[in-house]
């Protein structure tokens, strides 16, 4: 299932590295040559700045891109679970009429796991907030996300199971 969410992800992770590249190149070629005096220093300056601009619009059009994966991923990969095959991520007709026929069951889960995960950043916040729960967090961390997945993944499977009921 990991490896279809990775492939689906791949077109905006492409896009972000490129943003990634765009911001670190000027940079190194900066880090990398040796001005004279500071006079020289003044192209770099606005190699850096455009670096700076069009790494960042490559990085939003990666978000961009993220958005249909994430309200692709939940079907694709519940229907990936249910034929137990890496392949049926790719069968589009398939598990789009199961998406299809469940939307609200989809969108319902969705949301909930997202204000769960969302619940969960906060609370991470107050453990950052003191020493010696910072020094727990990262046990704490393993379990709360290892549960929000299963959770997760179980509201997912709820409504791809309801999705296929309804076509029946």
């Amino acid at each position: 299932m990991g490896c279809a969410a990775f492939v689906y992800s791949l077109p905006a992770i492409i896009v972000m590295l490129i943003g990634y590249a765009t911001m670190m190149v000027p940079a190194l070629i900066q880090a990398f040559s040796h001005p004279e005096s500071s006079s020289d220093i003044s192209p770099f300056i606005g190699m850096s700045m455009l670096g700076m601009f069009g790494g960042m619009a490559f990085f939003g059009i990666g978000l961009l891109l993220f958005l249909p994966t994430l309200l692709a991923l939940p079907p694709v990969l519940s229907h990936v679970a249910a034929t137990n095959s890496f392949s049926a991520a790719f069968h589009f007709k398939d598990w789009w009429k199961v998406f299809r026929s469940n939307i609200g069951g989809f969108a319902v889960a969705l949301v909930v796991a997202a204000g769960l995960y969302l619940m969960m950043i906060f609370v991470f916040q107050i453990f950052y907030m003191t020493i010696v729960l910072c020094i727990l967090l990262p046990f704490f961390l393993a379990f709360l996300i290892g549960y929000l997945t299963i959770v997760a993944n179980s509201l997912f499977a709820i409504a791809y199971r309801d999705g296929v009921s309804k076509l029946s």
